[in-house]
């Protein structure tokens, strides 16, 4: 797989660091607003003629649209201290303030045994279920299930849309402490509708509470909109725009959790929320440096903010250290023992990281500690079929269904895990191939042929072997294979490796929705075992951009001409990475295009690797992250350099490579054009200021014929030409003929004419345009332009030998088309090349499994490089793809025959 198809395994790639993705129908949008201004109903309630001064102050603090004048009293600005999560505030020390709004500020900080203390003798449905969450929070479940069945029995009837509110907090509580009957989720629902519809349509906190129930079940999009819908009616509800930037990180959509942090930090600049927003999305992103910056001052207060302890703890694991990691578990636990939530919080993390040992150690605890709390079942599901244990996978599932039957995630993923555990295996040496019947399962008969051989060469080259056969899930379609790998039906790749596992949709052409088009599925697999053998032989513990270099380095493919331009503009212009800026640009690209740099980049830096320290060299940088040795040391350990020497060679060495490409020619075309103004000795190169005109025209056309992107080396500098405009002429043929006397090698020059001789009838048949041709692709050996033109020519003339070598040279440069490597197999067949034609058939039907005539062209490739069994795998495709020849079959039982005939007869 080349520069195009690695950037699809980026897309896969970044969802499998979220574990599961929501890609909804705008999914180039973020869904998260830069502002939500209130609805006008809010507007006209607030500004209602019978409302009196103080009534209006009021309504402005309940709907978040309240300044500083209106903070002139007590529990005014205990209120929007609470709305702001100033919780530090002397405000929560004020006696005259209701004991709620103190209990409150207090229960944010997980300061629950002063919570209890505040509430002992509140009669409020809000203090009673604050004091049941205090006790459960503190492990002591008993009391917690004795104050749900005293307010069930006690509380009178709701007088308002906060009694409804804490109502169904109550029966939220009671569903996470297992005393659900089956319609608790359906309970708190209508209570919320209860709260919008009878009581107060406007307030915020019955659709803020809806949102954060919707979202905890995967209901994500539904989850946006009550969040939305709250922010209407409250523009500074903090824990709304939190949610929101959650799901945003869920998506890996960060601009949205950008704008989300950006809110909370128009409420207050120091909002600890923005900072929880900034921590998670850094980890996610594997920036590390960057999450302990925000986490640093929320874990330093005096009274932390639970979540901040338990993101705390996933840094440490994100680092490696677990020791650390369990030093955080226990300061949460200290506050909140009875809670799961920092286990299931860190248990992600390390599945995030591929560390699924010790995910499932984590998550099992989270799993005990509240076994009636869907949240961490879910994720040790989803985590169990990530790391390929299917089995104990569903029945995680399961359970986690028994306790949320409406959740999404885990609905879409236990139902396709069960119906994979159904399909036919196909068992080699090192691969588990499973798929259903039908069209997937004819790409998994081509897969079980190739995959032993590729398996070879990346074991060789890493000497390491996966520890368990690797299990290849080939899916029918687009969805099936979203569901798979992040338990949601909707995101864009065709391929992604969790480790063991590996999916793979079929490559086929058809609607978007359903297919992503035509591939090698046997590169795309070659980079996706890369990942398989690398993370599992350094612990998961890989930079990210040496994780998809290797994999790209491992591709068979050469480099795409396209991808050299890139990096030739990218080297000459002091556009290439750091070792920093690489990692940011495959999780979070500044510009168009830095993605693919990165790739292209970072499978650059490890052939340099290979070129100037040995192919050890890497194997020895493997070994050092194995340790868990950071990037610095471990390439002072493996290479003997620091990663500044490091780059400062790379530089060097890529300028060098560049110009070996033929993409840094000397003098470079804005040179010449200078020479024919600013005089030169050699008469025949001087000219008018009108001639410079018309080389600029000339170039300008050459964009528009070769295509401006793949050219940009070529343009001029037009602020150079102080009189930059004239009539657009090409060069006359002296003019041209005088550059190429004297530059015979130029490749800018040796393409501009080639293409003229061409577009004039004189092909490559030409002798003249063949030796130019000849020129061009030794000064420029990346580009596979001559090669396109010798083999178009030279199989004109029936040449087929002749042809042959170019042709197989632009099918290495073609991914996504069989028609030319079905060509090279039809020469190759021609001329005796019986074993390359036949691979060269396999490739244009791994390409197009599902046409017949490539497979037709594959069973005679086959049977004449004397390899039947190859062969029937394509005939029996046959059968399957047109059932109405009955020729299919006699070749079948004719081929069966001499299968099973003594070998003297074959």
């Amino acid at each position: 797989m080349r520069y195009n198809a690695a950037v699809q395994m980026f897309r896969i790639a970044s969802a499998l660091i979220l574990a599961f993705a929501w890609t909804t129908s705008v999914a180039a949008q973020t869904f998260v607003p830069e502002v939500v201004p209130p609805l006008q109903e809010v507007v006209d309630a607030i500004n209602a003629q019978h409302l009196s001064k103080e009534e209006r102050k009021d309504a402005r603090i309940a709907h978040g649209t309240y300044d500083d004048a209106d903070l002139d009293a007590p529990t005014r600005i205990a209120q929007a201290a609470l709305n702001d999560w100033r919780l530090a505030d002397p405000i929560f020390e004020d006696v005259t303030i209701a004991v709620e709004l103190r209990a409150d500020a207090r229960a944010r900080q997980a300061r629950f045994p002063e919570v209890l203390a505040l509430l002992k003798d509140a009669t409020t449905a809000l203090a009673s279920a604050m004091r049941a969450e205090a006790y459960f929070a503190l492990d002591r479940e008993e009391d917690a299930r004795e104050e749900i069945r005293r307010a069930a029995q006690q509380l009178p009837a709701a007088a308002s849309s906060a009694d409804l509110v804490a109502r169904a907090r109550l029966i939220a509580l009671g569903i996470r402490l297992g005393a659900d009957s089956g319609d608790g989720e359906q309970a708190i629902l209508a209570l919320l509708a209860r709260a919008r519809q009878e009581f107060d349509r406007l307030d915020p906190a019955p659709r803020l509470m809806e949102g954060e129930r919707l979202a905890s079940r995967g209901a994500l999009e539904p989850a946006v909109t009550a969040l939305l819908e709250s922010l209407a009616r409250n523009p500074r509800e903090s824990t709304a725009w939190k949610l929101l930037g959650d799901l945003a990180i869920e998506r890996f959509d960060f601009e949205g959790t950008d704008r989300a942090a950006q809110a909370l930090r128009r409420i207050h600049p120091r909002h600890p929320l923005a900072a929880l927003l900034d921590a998670r999305a850094a980890l996610v992103r594997e920036d590390i440096r960057a999450a302990d910056r925000a986490l640093t001052p929320l874990v330093s207060d005096a009274h932390p903010i639970p979540e901040s302890l338990a993101y705390r703890a996933a840094l440490d694991a994100a680092r490696y250290d677990l020791a650390g990691a369990r030093g955080w578990l226990a300061k949460f636990d200290a506050r909140m023992p009875g809670s799961a939530a920092a286990l299931s919080i860190l248990g992600r993390q390390l599945s995030l990281d591929r560390q699924y040992a010790d995910a499932k150690v984590v998550l099992d605890a989270a799993v005990a500690r509240e076994p009636f709390w869907h949240v961490p079942a879910v994720e040790l599901g989803l985590m169990l079929l990530q790391a390929g244990e299917d089995t104990a996978g569903i029945a995680a599932l399961e359970h986690a269904i028994a306790l949320d039957p409406f959740n999404e995630r885990a609905l879409f993923s236990i139902k396709l895990a069960k119906e994979i555990a159904t399909w036919p295996c196909i068992e080699t040496a090192h691969f588990m191939i499973r798929a259903p019947k039908g069209e997937a399962s004819l790409v998994a008969a081509l897969m079980a042929h190739s995959l032993e051989e590729m398996h070879a060469r990346v074991v060789a080259r890493f000497g390491f072997t996966p520890t368990r056969k690797t299990i290849i899930d080939v899916m029918p379609d687009h969805r099936s294979f979203g569901v798979r790998i992040t338990g949601m039906p909707r995101i864009h790749t065709i391929a992604a490796s969790t480790g063991p596992v590996i999916a793979i949709e079929i490559p086929k052409e058809g609607a978007p929705t359903k297919h992503l088009g035509l591939f090698d599925w046997l590169n795309v697999l070659t980079h996706e075992y890369t990942h398989t053998v690398t993370l599992e032989q350094t612990l998961n513990r890989l930079p990210h951009w040496l994780t998809e270099a290797a994999a790209v380095r491992m591709e068979e493919l050469p480099r795409a001409y396209e991808t050299c331009q890139k990096l030739a503009i990218a080297s000459k212009q002091g556009g290439l990475f750091d070792l920093d800026s690489i990692n940011w640009a495959f999780i979070r690209p500044k510009r168009a295009g830095d993605r693919e740099l990165a790739y292209a980049q970072g499978a650059w830096m490890v052939e340099f690797m290979d070129v100037t320290f040995g192919s050890d060299a890497l194997l020895g940088l493997l070994a050092q992250y194995a340790k868990g040795v950071k990037e610095e040391e471990a390439m002072r350990a493996a290479l003997g350099i620091s990663r500044e020497e490091f780059l400062i060679r790379f530089r060097t060495w890529a300028a060098a490579q560049v110009a070996s490409w033929g993409l840094s020619p000397e003098p470079s075309l804005a040179t010449l054009a200078r020479s024919l103004t600013e005089g030169d000795d050699d008469a025949e190169l001087r000219a008018s200021q009108a001639e410079v005109t018309r080389l600029n025209a000339v170039v300008e056309r050459w964009h528009a014929a070769i295509g401006a992107a793949s050219n940009a080396h070529l343009r001029f500098d037009a602020a150079s030409w102080p009189n930059h405009a004239g009539p657009e002429v090409d060069l006359d043929d002296a003019t041209m003929r005088a550059f190429l006397e004297r530059f015979p090698s130029h490749p800018d020059l040796l393409e501009a004419v080639i293409r003229r001789r061409i577009a004039s009838g004189l092909d490559a048949t030409d002798p003249l345009t063949a030796e130019l041709l000849e020129r061009y692709a030794k000064a420029r050996p990346v580009d596979p332009y001559p090669h396109r033109e010798f083999a178009r020519g030279l199989r004109g003339l029936d040449r087929a030998t002749d042809a042959l070598p170019h042709l197989r040279e632009v099918d290495l440069h073609t991914d996504k088309d069989p028609a030319i490597a079905a060509e090279c197999a039809k020469l190759g067949s021609l001329v005796g090349e019986f074993a390359q034609a036949a691979a060269s058939a396999e490739r244009a039907v791994r390409m197009n499994p599902f046409d017949p005539s490539l497979r037709e062209l594959a069973a005679k490739c086959w049977i004449e490089a004397n390899d039947l069994e190859r062969a029937r795998v394509h005939l029996l495709a046959l059968l399957e793809l047109e059932p109405g020849r009955p020729v299919h079959q006699r070749r079948v039982d004719r081929l069966d025959e001499l299968l099973h005939a003594p070998s003297s007869v074959k």
